[in-house]
């Protein structure tokens, strides 16, 4: 933390001048113009003559009948699956609830129902998504529940529950049935994809739409009919630790193109071997998507990260190690905001009344470095002591890469709601890193953006995280930095399929 550094004072680094700065910007830039692609959602249809055995799950006296129907689903037959199924719950916070004026659905979830065939695997769906996810490890697709909304029925904005650390994404099944209304809406990254099923499924045919897991999205209201949904969980299966993730070598394996990587190459060619930082430097950039750790696993490197990122973050990541830089992740947490927050309303872990021990630390750091950027160190040529406040808006406002509200740590902490289960600072190894060079902030923060309604029953096992780049830039004169000529980028990912 800072104020503890051998020396009493923590590691600094000066202004970015105008020529640094317009570097930053335009490999921010390019990184940024891949998240602009909409990859984190998309969909098609599929045909399938389908059966669906269902158990009756409801209260009166039908409960336990077994049932048959096939499709397309007339109103009526609809009708029957919806009330045979259970109001559906969602998570908040730490409970599983259920609250009409945020979810109006009904469910049935797997092993009260069973599909002849299975149209996900009959119609080479399964394929198709581990072409374009493009992992190197096997997909794995788990059937979890059968969804109803019925007229009126809707479900507010929320994120899918994280049903273990390779839980990536949720595969959507919209079931040919007559209704109008509840479309799909699935959001990041500013933008919003719109899956409207009712015109797609009218002629018998199944829809079908994909979307990563820690999307935020929403059904809206069920205008007439009832629109019924089969929901599957997808896993990146799990990795083996001789597995050769930094291998970039040509073998007999297929390869996919991205075309994405060129402007990135083009813009890290830049940062290496262009006039910037020539003292050397730490970069950060801020992954797009949260994934899911193990709830008490404290101290996690998230080692096996690499085998499971998403779109644009896999994108960016087979750049930077094509680069030869080295790197690490870290976790990024907003907990000032958190403290503010705490005192003035009550919580589970602090009632208002009287600060946590990790709260008083924060305080007391933060408090510590008001004093110390107020005693003259220099973080530009042209430093001068002013109050600290004043000082670090003047900075941000020269130097966009400069930031200080931010706590980082080498380690990926459990934050579930807005609550972050550590008694102390110590414990939480947060620290304030203002030598970092923020090339993209992350579009997740562990606590800011913590997004704690859930598509399903809450899980304790796994949660989501927001994780960041570390990228350390060696001094000019480090064998990576020599000059050399542009060259084309690896521009494959490798495939096992």
């Amino acid at each position: 933390m800072e104020g503890q550094y051998p020396g009493g004072s923590a590691p600094r680094r000066r202004l970015l001048n105008q020529e640094e700065l317009a570097i930053t910007s335009r490999l921010g830039s390019a990184v940024a113009q891949m998240n602009r692609s909409g990859n984190f959602a998309w969909g098609g249809v599929l045909s399938c003559n389908l059966r669906i055995y269902y158990e009756r799950l409801g209260t009166d006296e039908a409960k336990g009948q077994l049932k048959l129907t096939t499709l397309p689903f007339d109103e009526e037959g609809a009708r029957e699956i919806y009330l045979a199924g259970t109001p559906s719950p969602f998570g908040r916070g730490k409970q599983t609830v259920y609250d009409e004026e945020y979810r109006q659905a009904r469910e049935i979830k797997v092993p009260h129902f069973a599909l002849s065939p299975d149209p996900f695997l009959q119609s080479g769906l399964a394929g198709l998504l581990s072409r374009k996810l493009d992992y190197d490890s096997a997909l794995i697709f788990r059937l979890n529940k059968l969804n109803a909304y019925g007229k009126g029925g809707f479900f507010k904005e929320h994120q899918d529950t994280s049903q273990g650390v390779g839980h990536i994404g949720t595969l959507i099944l919209c079931l040919p049935s007559p209704f109008k209304g509840g479309d799909l809406l699935v959001r990041h990254g500013g933008q919003t994809t719109t899956f409207d099923w009712s015109d797609q499924v009218c002629d018998g045919e199944i829809a079908w739409g994909f979307l990563y897991s820690d999307c935020k999205h929403e059904v809206l209201p069920v205008e007439d009919g009832f629109r019924i949904t089969l929901q599957y969980d997808v896993f990146v299966s799990d990795c083996s630790s001789d597995s050769d993730s930094d291998s970039d070598s040509d073998s007999d394996c297929a390869y996919m193109y991205d075309t994405r990587l060129k402007t990135v190459s083009s813009a890290f060619h830049e940062v290496i071997h262009g006039p910037f930082l020539p003292e050397g430097g730490v970069l950060a950039f801020g992954l797009q998507y949260e994934y899911p750790i193990e709830e008490r696993y404290k101290n996690t490197t998230l080692g096996n990260l690499e085998f499971r990122l998403k779109d644009i973050d896999a994108v960016f990541m087979k750049c930077l190690k094509s680069t030869g830089l080295k790197w690490e992740y870290f976790g990024v947490f907003d907990t000032w905001e958190l403290f503010e927050d705490r005192q003035s309303r009550s919580s589970d872990c602090w009632d208002g009344s009287s600060s946590p021990e990790w709260a008083e630390d924060l305080a007391k750091n933060a408090n510590a470095e008001t004093e110390h950027s107020s005693d003259g160190a220099s973080t530009g040529e042209d430093d001068t002591p002013t109050d600290s406040a004043q000082s670090n808006q003047q900075r941000r406002k020269s130097d966009p890469t400069y930031r200080r509200d931010l706590w980082v740590s080498n380690s990926i902490h459990g934050v579930d709601g807005q609550f972050l289960e550590s008694g102390s600072l110590d414990e939480l190894d947060l620290e304030r890193k203002s030598e970092i060079v923020w090339i993209t902030e992350p579009y997740y923060y562990n606590v800011k953006n913590d997004y704690h309604t859930y598509g399903n029953e809450y899980q304790k096992e796994t949660i989501y995280a927001a994780v960041a780049v570390k990228v350390f830039l060696p001094a000019v004169g480090d064998a990576i930095r020599q000059p050399r000529p542009t060259t084309e980028p690896l521009n494959k990912r490798k495939r096992t399929d």
